[in-house]
């Protein structure tokens, strides 16, 4: 609750996040509902998602996109790069060998 902001970083598995993360941002998302009894504060913190898979079409954008709507719906603000085309977080992929 004390950070200026948070950074969530996955390998893609099978065109999402990992099990462990995915078990985590649900049980954050219950924990915060029980603990404010349904009325969710504005977090107002910084987001950034940060995501590497095993090819360029890899399922990079489809985790991308569930670690940006779960900050959304934790009403956090998500950032992106300077220039317009910028994409919301950050897609990478491993060479191949």
């Amino acid at each position: 609750m004390e950070s200026d902001g948070i950074i969530i970083g996955s390998p893609v598995y099978h065109l999402s996040i990992t099990s462990c993360l995915k078990a985590a941002i649900d049980r954050l998302g219950q924990s915060l509902f029980s603990i404010y009894q349904g009325r969710q504060p504005r977090f107002c913190k910084v987001g950034g998602a940060i995501v590497q898979g095993n090819s360029v079409y890899g399922g990079q954008e489809f985790a991308l996109q569930f670690i940006i709507n779960s900050f959304i719906l934790e009403n956090n603000i998500v950032v992106s790069g300077n220039s317009s085309q910028s994409k919301m977080g950050v897609a990478l992929s491993s060479p191949k060998g």
